[in-house]
């Protein structure tokens, strides 16, 4: 019978080759194209009114999670603040959102 510290080995041998294995095959937002369609919504906005004379606030957008997680900052001059968490949902196909702002709005679009 082998000592417990070569079965200890062992197993630490087969534990970091499993990670390592499931590590090369996750699924990787980042290369499919689905999951960018919305990149181009990243950064920080200076929102305006329809006539662009005045500000009305700031969004800034971050892409989170690995690439899978768009998260939405707003900040409007009046005080007020709401986030979002968008992403692609790969199951049923559809973009979703969920906001929530300091105002207790909870809305949920897909």
């Amino acid at each position: 019978m082998l000592p417990i510290r070569h079965w200890l080995t062992l197993f630490m041998i087969l534990y970091h080759y499993a990670i390592n294995a499931h590590a090369d095959h996750a699924y990787s937002c980042l290369e499919q194209a689905a999951h960018r369609q919305f990149d181009f919504w990243i950064g920080r906005w200076q929102v305006t009114d329809q006539s662009g004379d005045e500000t009305l606030g700031h969004n800034t957008i971050t892409i989170e999670e690995g690439g899978c997680m768009l998260r939405e900052q707003w900040q409007s001059l009046s005080g007020g603040s709401g986030s979002s968490i968008n992403y692609f949902h790969p199951l049923d196909g559809q973009w979703h959102q969920l906001w929530i702002d300091a105002g207790t709005s909870i809305i949920d679009i897909r």
